[in-house]
């Protein structure tokens, strides 16, 4: 997995964040207003863009 990004309510995300070579990586949401009712899934993905993992996110307001 080279960078992952956001689903939020069905709608993924344009910009990646890129994962480190300790597997750890940032997304910065702030801007993004969520909602614990919202539908937030984390998406893996490789160096070309296609979807290795998708994980399900627990919003905590």
């Amino acid at each position: 997995m080279t960078k992952v990004t956001l689903s939020i309510n069905g709608m993924v995300q344009s910009s990646p964040a890129f994962v480190q070579p300790d597997g750890s990586y940032q997304y910065y949401i702030k801007n993004l207003n969520l909602k614990a009712t919202d539908d937030v899934k984390v998406i893996g993905m490789d160096a070309r863009g296609n979807v290795l993992d998708t994980a399900g996110v627990t919003i905590i307001n």
